[in-house]
Parts: C-alpha cells; structure tokens; sequence
C-alpha cells in the first residue's frame, strides 16, 4: 500500500474544489435527521456525506455515506450495513470502518479518499 508524504497529502487537499457543499442545501432536514438517528445506533466518530450528493444534492444517483465506528469491530464487513434503518426511499453506498481501518484508508492511494477530502459534509451525531 502506497503511503502519501505530507506534501503530497497538502496538495492532494488543496487541490479541492472550493464550491464544495453548494448543494447540501437541496438535502432536506427530514433525510439528515434520519440519518442521523440511523447511525446513532454505532456511536459513531466521524459520519460525512460525501461524493455526487454534495456536489448535486439528491439529484445525484445515491447517497454516499462514510461512517466511522469501534462498534464494527468483531462485526463482519458483510453484516455492518445490516445495522441501520435509512430511509428507503434512497440508495446509500455505505462505507463502514473502525477507526483503524479509516486510519489505514485515510494512507492509501484510492481516489475516494481525495472525495472524502475534497467533496465531503460531516455530519454532527449527538
């Protein structure tokens, strides 16, 4: 696995859009508050929208949603996204990971890490 320098990470990030997030807007509190109270059921440290629905609200295909929890830890990747009850008028790409297993992802060289990065909302679960 190719891990990236620091600069290259800093670069990586500032070559961003800078109009990211326009479209949030056009998600309605209703879907936010679901998945919201979906997730919560994990604990989660860190949940984010990111992809084509921040880019183009739900106009985009589906909703990409990264969430980061120690709960998945003896769970298999196959069963984590069995945990939770978003709304099924939508179709979600869930991206589930323990907190080591984001950190690793975070070091890789994907293309959907400079997404996340890039084309990312966090959400706040309390």
């Amino acid at each position: 696995m190719h891990h990236l320098k620091r600069s290259e990470d800093k670069k990586r990030i500032e070559d961003c859009s800078p109009n990211m997030g326009t479209s949030m807007a056009s998600i309605s509190g209703y879907i936010l508050s679901q998945i919201t109270e979906s997730v919560k059921v994990v604990k989660p440290i860190k949940v984010m929208i990111f992809g084509s629905t921040v880019k183009k609200g739900l106009a985009g295909n589906d909703i990409d949603l990264l969430i980061v929890s120690n709960e998945f830890e003896d769970i298999l990747r196959q069963d984590r996204k069995k945990m939770f009850n978003l709304p099924k008028e939508l179709k979600f790409d869930l991206f589930l990971f323990t907190l080591k297993e984001f950190e690793k992802f975070k070091n890789s060289n994907s293309p959907l890490v400079e997404s996340i990065e890039c084309d990312s909302i966090e959400l706040k679960v309390l």
